[in-house]
């Protein structure tokens, strides 16, 4: 369930901490596993999953890097940032797909994965190698990894989350050694929610980095 917890300022934002991690799979549980789709000759086939399954305004930045070999993209298939390539059509198993023209020979591009400024598969400007990946490659919303196989979202753990909010960049919580991701999901008017496949609907994500405690806060708040 949400948690109210006040900000610098006297705002007060509607928050769920949720415990995710990513692994491989194929899974799709409680409906049919759609057909993997092929990449045509001199094309790229990016699959873009993102768990609450909400793909509205999500696009690719494509541009060729000439600088560091990494051109391969066909005339005109570069996008500006105001016009991302939009996907060619959305999977229930494997999410939206993504078909890219490439020049003769071409094996290399750069993208990001964005919705207006809001980036995704870790913010990342990407490097798409197809000799080192494959002409086709899998991602997973909130995690940077390109993949050769699909990528799933575990089943996310709220229940018993709880954290310490130490100061404007540090969350301080127990028990995620086994996790490979954690996230924190917010939203202004509570509007997260937990549909029966249990994929989360609603709010934005933050993406959290283990440290370790700065001194001064660990003298402060000794744990």
């Amino acid at each position: 369930m949400p948690v109210n917890l006040p900000t610098a300022g006297g705002w007060v934002l509607a928050l769920s901490l949720t415990l995710t991690g990513c692994k491989t799979g194929t899974e799709n549980p409680g409906g049919e596993t759609d057909a993997l789709l092929e990449p045509g000759e001199n094309e790229g086939l990016l699959y873009y999953k993102r768990p609450d399954a909400d793909y509205a305004g999500w696009g690719l930045h494509l541009w060729n890097d000439a600088a560091s070999g990494c051109d391969g993209l066909a005339e005109d298939v570069p996008t500006s940032w105001e016009e991302p390539r939009l996907p060619d059509g959305i999977s229930d198993t494997y999410g939206a797909y993504f078909f890219i023209p490439m020049r003769d020979a071409g094996n290399c591009l750069t993208f990001i994965m964005h919705k207006g400024d809001e980036k995704d598969l870790g913010g990342l400007d990407h490097r798409w190698h197809f000799d080192a990946l494959a002409p086709r490659i899998f991602t997973l919303s909130g995690s940077q990894e390109l993949s050769t196989t699909p990528l799933e979202a575990d089943r996310i753990t709220i229940n018993g989350a709880s954290a310490h909010w130490l100061d404007a960049s540090t969350l301080v919580f127990q028990n995620t050694a086994a996790l490979d991701r954690v996230e924190l999901r917010y939203d202004q008017n509570a509007g997260i929610t937990v549909n029966d496949r249990e994929q989360l609907k609603g709010g934005r994500t933050l993406n959290l980095s283990r440290t370790t405690m700065p001194p001064a806060l660990a003298e402060q708040f000794p744990h």
